[in-house]
């Protein structure tokens, strides 16, 4: 069963079937919701339609300003944190594991949430930044386009990193099959609170002592955890299982070792 619903300003969208116990909770990454990852297509259908298979239910979470939420404004990584938390006091049914999943520049709202409801917790590149070199001022909107995300962070980045690129074919495609547009916007300080937040507030925002067991992934030649974040991240994690996808990117979810994330993530989530 699929479920799409607005839960006031945010939107969530649910695969669940009775039998399953498990629960994964997905976040966005930078500027995408979460449904252009697992909503992704492929031969088998998405990623979250297999993770269903697999006795998982899923919700994918839209918070405000992402995908088809109702509202637009500026927020940081607390009130990040406080959007996730109203959307899991809808939850009714009654899970035995209960994981969150964070990408890269939602690493700290994940973090921050997973201390309430969740008893596990995923980062897909993960990011804990500090020093003030990562401040940047911004205006109100940070605007997106395939096109600029294609040139900026993949061509420029991402595909300068590996012996060759590793995307799907027919990837930009399935992107705007989600989408359904080339362009959109998000609100800037929440996409920038990573570098942001601690240098302005001082304070991280999540105690690492009440976080639950994390699993941290990324894939081979991934950037983001090659220019700072991930070394901070350690420090303040000590123990966490660690899972690094071959000849992978920061997008492995769109790349031809996608099995392997998925994978990665249901032997994490039901403990196998």
């Amino acid at each position: 069963m699929v479920i799409e619903q607005h839960l006031k300003e945010t939107f969530i969208k649910t695969y669940t079937a009775d039998e399953n116990t498990h629960l994964l909770f997905l976040l966005p990454g930078q500027s995408l919701s979460p449904r252009v990852f697992w909503d992704y297509p492929t031969e088998e259908g998405s990623h979250a339609q297999w993770f269903l298979s697999q006795g998982i239910d899923v919700i994918l979470f839209d918070p405000v300003g992402y995908g088809n939420s109702k509202s637009f404004y500026p927020y940081d990584r607390l009130g990040y944190a406080k959007q996730i938390s109203e959307a899991v006091n809808s939850i009714t049914k009654e899970y035995s594991v209960k994981t969150i999943f964070g990408f890269s520049t939602t690493t700290a709202p994940a973090l921050i949430a997973s201390q309430e409801y969740f008893n596990k917790v995923i980062i897909h590149s993960p990011v804990i930044r500090k020093d003030p070199k990562y401040f940047v001022p911004h205006g109100e909107v940070f605007d997106v386009s395939i096109d600029k995300l294609l040139q900026e962070r993949i061509n420029k980045i991402s595909d300068k990193l590996t012996p060759k690129p590793n995307r799907v074919e027919g990837w930009r495609e399935k992107i705007k099959s989600v989408l359904g547009k080339e362009e959109w916007s998000v609100p800037a300080k929440v996409v920038y609170d990573v570098g942001n937040f601690y240098p302005k507030c001082r304070i991280l925002g999540f105690d690492p002592d009440k976080v639950p067991p994390i699993m941290c992934m990324y894939g081979q030649y991934d950037f983001e955890v090659s220019c700072g974040g991930l070394e901070s991240f350690k420090e303040y994690f000590k123990d966490f299982k660690e899972v690094i996808i071959p000849n992978s990117t920061h997008f492995s979810m769109w790349e031809n070792e996608y099995k392997i994330t998925l994978q990665a993530v249901r032997d994490y989530v039901k403990g196998t």
